[in-house]
């Protein structure tokens, strides 16, 4: 299975979207025996079933990969604004965030980009 997060994104969804009904399942049950779920995402996807799947989740932990779109798109394979419209959405449910970036020498090293990060992550 490893192999497959070399796929194409919306490849990769494609292949695998049982995942979020799965993981839906797995926090109702969790939520059953009062444990709490907290959810991993990168947040390039938002549609009905993983909104359907944020309704039974407690925490998410968001990572904002970089903070510019040409850099998403070319090591992502994604937009930056499908993240951001996820943190959005989060935000709009009151869903409890914490927001991580990884640092990457020479790609989102610089202090620009440390501040570009703090105000994308700026809740309006």
């Amino acid at each position: 299975m490893f192999h497959d997060c070399f796929l194409p994104r919306r490849e990769y969804y494609t292949k695998h979207q049982r995942q979020p009904t799965f993981v839906k399942e797995l926090c109702i049950l969790a939520h059953k025996e009062n444990i709490n779920t907290c959810l991993d995402t990168s947040g390039s996807i938002l549609n009905d079933e993983i909104k359907d799947l944020l309704k039974h989740v407690d925490y998410v932990l968001l990572d904002i990969k970089y903070t510019k779109n040409e850099l998403y798109n070319k090591y992502v394979g994604c937009n930056l604004n499908d993240v951001l419209n996820f943190l959005k959405y989060l935000n709009e449910q009151n869903i409890t965030t914490t927001i991580r970036q990884v640092i990457i020498p020479s790609l989102n090293d610089k202090k620009e980009d440390t501040l570009r990060a703090a105000k994308l992550c700026k809740a309006d």
